[in-house]
């Protein structure tokens, strides 16, 4: 059956179980059949999600990225600003004028964005840990990043740009599964 057939006219799967057991007998063929899969089988999507459902949760998932990479990037600037021992501390650069532009921002909006306010919790919040854990997580994560096999094409250089979005990955992992944090090797399983 081709491709298409698989797909009912509102993006729904046709069979999820023929879908599942052709995964399991042989993988994906390509990279597009890989970056449709994936999320399925990872419990990302619904196996019974129509096109519409799989992108608005796509949208809500990436908001919520961000949202976090955003929160832990503005934490990174403030503790710069505020603690000489941590304005030379790392080797990896996030962009920090990008950070310090949405620390800025999240200052100035916090009253008007429910978004930002529930950041102001979290940032409060003593489950998370103090400023300078999340500063110790971060130098862990920068030290497995830099051991990345630098024999493989994608991590050649050290200005590879590959290399900052690890570090944003795993840190946004590790801030996203706070009694899990980040452990030696994760940065293995992220690369190909």
């Amino acid at each position: 059956a081709g491709k298409s057939s698989c797909w009912s006219a509102t993006g729904q799967l046709v069979d999820a179980g023929t879908m599942r057991y052709a995964i399991f007998r042989g993988g994906f063929q390509d990279a597009e059949a890989r970056k449709l899969g994936w999320p399925f089988l990872l419990g990302v999507y619904e196996w019974n999600s129509t096109a519409s459902q799989r992108t608005e949760k796509l949208r809500l998932l990436r908001m919520t990225y961000w949202s976090l990479v955003s929160h832990w990037r503005s934490v990174f600037v403030r503790a710069k600003r505020s603690n000489p021992k941590w304005s030379d501390a790392f080797e990896l650069d996030f962009d920090c004028e990008l950070a310090s532009s949405m620390c800025s921002e999240q200052e100035s909006t916090h009253d008007d964005d429910p978004s930002q306010r529930t950041l102001t919790r979290i940032e409060s919040d003593s489950s998370i840990g103090s400023v300078s854990e999340l500063l110790e997580e971060r130098c862990r994560i920068e030290k497995d990043v830099l051991r990345t096999d630098r024999r493989v094409e994608a991590f050649e250089s050290d200005r590879n740009p590959r290399l900052a979005m690890m570090l944003r990955i795993l840190m946004t992992y590790a801030q996203k599964n706070l009694s899990v944090g980040y452990c030696q090797g994760m940065s293995d399983l992220l690369t190909p």
